[in-house]
C-alpha cells in the first residue's frame, strides 16, 4: 500500500480537507485496506499520536450494505482527539462532519494476542466501564463513502474524535442488549435508536469480537484502551455552532459543542 496515500490521508486529518485518491492507489478489499490503515497509523505515532483504542464501524446491516463491506470493522481511535463530555471540538470547514451515539468500553486489564480465543467472560473480566459516547467521524477523500468500504476502512474508520460520558463501572448486573438511545442537536431531538441494532450482538459482546480479530491481535487490547462499540442512532450531520447531547438508557448521557477549526 502506497505510503504516499497514507501521508496523504494523515496531513489532510490534520489541516481538515479533503484528497483526491486516484484509483488505482485505492485499497480495493480488507487486506489492502487495513494494509493502509497501519501505515497510517505508524506515520500517526511517529508524529506524536498514541493509539487510544478503537473504533467499530459497520456495526449494522444498514452500514454494512451502504459501504458493501463484508461486515463490521475495526479502526484506531488517537489520544489527541478523545475528550470528555462538554468538551468543545473544533470542524473543519473542508470536510462534512457526522455524528453517532454509542456505547464506549473501557479496559482494565490487557488483552494481548494468543492462539486461544477470548470469551465473553475473559473479556468481561478485563472490561472496567461502559458509558455514553459520541464518535464524529469525517472521510478525509472525495467520492464520499457509499460503496467506498475498503477506503474508509483505510483511512483509519473515517473516525474524527471520540467523546465519552460518565463512566459506569457497575455495569455487571445491567443489559445492554437493548437500551434505547436519543440524539439532540440544539435542543431538538433527531434520531433515536437502539443498542439493539447492532450485528455484533451487546457491546460486550462487540468488545469481544474486537479482542480476537486479527487485525487487533499484533498490538491487542491494552489497560486503559478505549472501544466505542458501534452506532446506536445511526449518522447524523453536525457542524460548527451546534451543541449536541445523547442519552442511553442506564448509562447516562454525553454533550459536545462544535466550534470552527482556525
Amino acid at each position: 500500500m502506497s505510503r504516499v496515500l497514507a501521508e496523504s490521508l494523515w496531513r489532510a486529518r490534520l489541516a481538515g480537507e479533503i484528497v483526491e485518491v486516484p484509483a488505482g492507489d485505492a485499497p480495493t478489499d480488507e487486506a489492502s485496506a487495513y494494509a493502509l490503515q497501519h501505515a497510517i497509523t505508524r506515520i500517526a505515532e511517529a508524529d506524536g499520536a498514541t493509539v487510544a483504542g478503537y473504533k467499530l464501524g459497520a456495526t449494522t446491516q444498514g452500514a454494512i450494505d451502504v459501504l458493501q463491506v463484508p461486515g463490521a470493522f475495526l479502526g484506531p481511535m488517537f489520544s489527541r482527539w478523545c475528550v470528555e463530555s462538554g468538551a468543545d471540538v473544533a470542524l473543519a470547514s473542508g470536510q462534512a462532519f457526522l455524528i453517532e451515539t454509542e456505547i464506549a468500553a473501557g479496559m482494565r486489564a490487557d488483552l494481548p494476542s494468543r492462539s486461544e480465543p477470548y470469551s465473553g467472560d475473559d473479556v468481561a473480566d478485563a472490561v472496567e466501564w461502559f458509558a455514553a459516547a459520541f464518535e464524529i467521524v469525517a472521510a478525509r477523500f472525495a467520492g464520499g463513502v457509499k460503496g467506498n468500504g475498503p477506503l474508509v476502512i483505510g483511512d483509519s474508520g473515517i473516525n474524527s474524535s471520540f467523546v465519552c460520558g460518565s463512566r459506569v463501572t457497575d455495569w455487571r448486573d445491567l443489559d445492554l442488549s437493548d437500551v434505547a438511545a436519543k440524539l439532540t442537536v440544539d435542543g431538538e431531538a433527531v434520531a433515536e435508536g437502539s443498542s439493539s441494532v447492532s450485528v455484533l450482538g451487546t457491546p460486550l459482546a462487540a468488545v469481544t469480537w474486537l479482542a480476537n480479530h486479527s487485525e487487533a491481535a499484533p498490538r491487542g487490547l491494552r489497560q486503559g484502551d478505549i472501544v466505542t462499540t458501534g452506532s446506536c442512532t445511526g449518522l447524523s450531520p453536525v457542524k460548527a455552532g451546534q451543541s449536541v447531547s445523547a442519552g442511553i438508557e442506564k448509562l447516562g448521557s454525553v454533550e459536545v459543542s462544535f466550534s470552527p477549526m482556525v
